[in-house]
């Protein structure tokens, strides 16, 4: 296996630091965001629940997953507005 080496100064380190405890952060609010209903997405989307479920069944719109209710992740509305 052929490795790269790379040289970064001291702020370089800092700024990619900096932009990965964003990301990470960012992500940790995501997930504390309460999923949706259809209902609920169907309604701040614009769309028929009929439609939602359509988009979840052909797999258009993510959803929460080890579940029998269909749960749409509040992550996903940020697609579609």
């Amino acid at each position: 296996m052929t490795g790269i080496s790379i040289e970064l100064t001291e702020e370089q380190i800092e700024a990619i630091v900096d932009a990965v405890e964003a990301r990470l952060a960012k992500r940790r609010l995501e997930a504390f965001e309460a999923p949706l209903t259809v209902k609920e997405f169907a309604d701040k989307v614009n769309l028929s629940e009929r439609s939602v479920y359509r988009m979840v069944d052909d797999k258009e719109i993510e959803r929460v997953s080890g579940i029998s209710k269909i749960l749409i992740p509040a992550r996903e509305l940020k697609r579609f507005m």
